[in-house]
Parts: C-alpha cells; structure tokens; sequence
C-alpha cells in the first residue's frame, strides 16, 4: 500500500497596499508640519519675552547705576553723571536731533541705546543723549543693545510726540525718572514701548516717572 504526499504551498504574506502607505506618509507629514507650526510659534513667543524683560532690565539698569554712586566708567573720579536709556523709532538715520548726522548701520527701530548722560558746561547733566546709534562720536554711548527678531512698533510717552527720540535719565539724588525727548523741550510723564514678534504678537513695556515698570503681553 502506497501513500501519495501532497505538496502545499505556503500562504502569501499580507501586507501594505500602496493606498495604505500613502495615506501614512500623508498623517505623518501632517503631523509634523502641526509640530513644527507650534514649535515655531513658541519660539517666537520666547523670542518676544526675552526681548521685553530685555528691555525691562536695562531701564532697571539705569536706575541703580544712576541713583548709586557709580563712577563714570570713562572719567576717572567723576560721580556726576546720570545714566539712561535712549530709543528713537522716528529717525531712520538713527541721529537725534542736535547731534552727529550719517547714515547708520543699526537699525533704529530694533535697538535701544545706554548711554551715561555727562554734564554740560553748568556742570549739570542735560538729561538727553548726545550721539548717533552707531556710537560713533559719542562720549555718552556706553552699548548698543539690539533685538534679535524683535522690532519696536511704536514709542509714546505723555506729553511728547510719538515716535519722536525719547531719553529716560536716572541721576542722583532724584529718584524718579527723567523723560524728554530729542529737542529737550518736553518732559514727559512716562514711556510706553510697543515690541511686534515676525508672527503678530505683541509686548508692551510701560516705565512710569515714578519708576515703575511693567511688562505685558499679547500673544
């Protein structure tokens, strides 16, 4: 008696379809295009918040140096200065009025100027700053501090024009703050800086003559 073995193939594999692989390869390149948005967007969030405590600490800065008894860092011995913030928005050339003219290559709507605010021939510091935003040619620039992907959309300040250069002065014994702008014929009650992310959002930092600073946000 004779058995005949019988052959069995093996059964195909299931897979894929194309269909399936392309529909795949679609969510996941949703997906990541979701990731990189918000990745995006948070940055620039971040971007934005730094610049404004940025600025925030710089006119803090300013304040103890200038209510301290802090020697001027370029005048040996000399104690009679003030020390402050300038920002001009308003000025392409990045010049104030009454000072060195030429053309710059900061931009002066991303970048604000420290500077210490020496005396004049009275011997009183004239509570404004005397120089270019390049530095060139000013005694009182002290650093040029500029935003990364952050600009300064607009600059008011009580009893000024808008978007005119605004000097804010600390210097003894005063507390409070000094606020005029280029012509030094106004002084203003206080300075609102408005700062505009590439993505729309915005930041406000608000220095108050009684030296208050707050900073908010709209994002």
């Amino acid at each position: 008696m004779t058995r005949s073995a019988r052959s069995s193939s093996p059964t195909p594999a299931a897979g894929f379809t194309l269909i399936e692989l392309l529909v795949v390869v679609a969510i996941m390149g949703i997906m990541s295009a979701i990731v990189v948005f918000n990745n995006s967007a948070l940055n620039e969030q971040l971007v934005l918040k730094k610049a404004a405590d940025e600025i925030a600490l710089l006119y803090r800065q300013a304040q103890i140096e200038g209510l301290a008894v802090y020697e001027d860092p370029d005048n040996f011995g000399e104690y009679a200065v003030g020390y402050g913030v300038y920002v001009n928005i308003g000025n392409p050339s990045g010049s104030p009025s009454g000072s060195p003219s030429g053309n710059t290559e900061t931009e002066s709507n991303t970048s604000l100027i420290y500077f210490t605010d020496r005396p004049d021939g009275s011997n009183l510091s004239d509570g404004a700053y005397n120089g270019n935003f390049d530095c060139a040619g000013s005694p009182e620039c002290q650093d040029v501090v500029e935003l990364d992907r952050v600009i300064i959309s607009s600059v008011s300040a009580g009893g000024c024009p808008a978007n005119t250069g605004i000097s804010s002065v600390y210097r003894r014994p005063r507390p409070e703050i000094l606020i005029s702008n280029d012509t030094n014929s106004n002084t203003c009650e206080d300075i609102t800086l408005t700062l505009e992310a590439p993505s729309g959002g915005e930041a406000t930092v608000n220095i108050r003559s009684a030296s208050e600073i707050t900073v908010t946000y709209d994002l």
